[in-house]
């Protein structure tokens, strides 16, 4: 907040209120927003960064990646799901039409307006931002008991971002979580391994990754139970609660107590 008001004061002494500093502080202090569930402050913010970006010279769409995308999950986190799957679908749509019609997002955007038909083609290679809207598009679409459609986001995700940030990077590991339940209810319980090995390996390699590393542990005691393992499931179970405790030393809550949403609660909201 202090850097926010030191940028709007500087602004304000050169006669120019609306900066591209500005548009990013105010995307910033909006995400902030919604780890606190303030969604009405993070809208109005997320609204004034998309408005200031739009007025600034040499704007194109793809400028307003940020603030649509924190828009999308404010309706998100509201249950509004058709109003975030079209702010997702109009970042997707945004990139398209700046990158080209060899942009992978432009793929996904026909697959969202034709019957989520599939088409083959190159992945874009100007970043994980066209990663991080499928991903979000992906994440509505399981909201909405779209699970199939959801899974598609996400394996588009996850190859996104190996191609444009590679496989161990801290955005492509959720990808691979979200995969691991969707193999999971397919029975391929050697692909849900696989999966989760590899968020735990990328989660692994770093010192904040607590959170995270504590829900892989809950979902492997989850894929044990399922292999038939209960011996191997109340184990990872039990490591999972403690892992939890030290990051939530005040709930004693054991293992038995303890369900998915209870790990998810550990995480930020963006890359939960």
């Amino acid at each position: 907040m202090a850097q926010f008001e030191i940028r709007e004061k500087l602004a304000a002494q050169s006669g120019v209120t609306e900066t591209h500093a500005i548009a990013v502080s105010c995307s910033e202090l909006a995400k902030a927003a919604i780890d606190v569930d303030l969604l009405q402050t993070a809208e109005g913010l997320f609204e004034r960064s998309k408005k200031i970006r739009e007025h600034l010279p040499h704007y194109v769409p793809t400028a307003n990646f940020n603030p649509l995308l924190g828009l999308g999950c404010v309706r998100h986190l509201r249950a509004e799901y058709d109003e975030a799957a079209k702010l997702f679908e109009k970042v997707l749509q945004d990139r398209e039409a700046f990158l080209g019609p060899n942009d992978e997002a432009a793929k996904l955007f026909e697959k969202v307006l034709q019957d989520r038909e599939a088409f083959p083609g190159p992945n874009d290679e100007k970043g994980p931002r066209t990663g991080h809207a499928l991903y979000w598009l992906g994440k509505v679409r399981v909201s909405q008991g779209k699970a199939e459609e959801g899974l598609s986001f996400f394996l588009r995700a996850k190859a996104h971002f190996r191609k444009t940030i590679g496989k161990d990077h801290p955005s492509t590991a959720p990808t691979y979580y979200k995969l691991v339940t969707h193999s999971m209810k397919l029975g391929d319980f050697e692909e849900a391994s696989q999966l989760l090995d590899q968020a735990v390996n990328v989660y692994s390699k770093g010192s904040n990754h607590g959170p995270h590393l504590a829900r892989c542990q809950f979902k492997r005691g989850e894929l044990l139970i399922k292999k038939g393992n209960m011996t191997g499931a109340l184990a990872a179970l039990d490591l999972a609660a403690q892992m939890r405790q030290k990051l939530r030393p005040h709930d004693p809550r054991q293992a038995g107590e303890l369900r998915e949403s209870d790990f998810d609660d550990l995480i930020d909201y963006w890359p939960r």
